[in-house]
């Protein structure tokens, strides 16, 4: 998803890292720390007007580029309903 991965590249510190895969990850890769992770997770709420459940929202699932755009993608597709 492009506004996904806009979101996500904005708060990339580490500019050889041009484009993100399904294996991207985060952390890692991206160099984004826990307030980047944060800020992310608000951009997206907001942005694309979902929550992500609080069960989500665990370092495992947000160091994964592809574990975020699934959980967008069911989100935004009628999928399982946040509380």
């Amino acid at each position: 998803m492009e506004i996904l991965e806009k979101i996500i590249m904005k708060h990339s510190l580490n500019p050889f890292v041009s484009q993100l895969t399904e294996n991207t990850d985060l952390v890692e890769d991206l160099e984004i720390d826990s307030l980047g992770l944060v800020d992310i997770i608000v951009c997206i709420e907001e942005e694309l007007n979902v929550s992500l459940p609080d069960d989500f929202l665990i370092l495992d699932n947000l160091r994964s580029y592809s574990k975020i755009v699934d959980k967008v993608q069911e989100l935004l597709c009628g999928g399982k309903e946040s509380v």
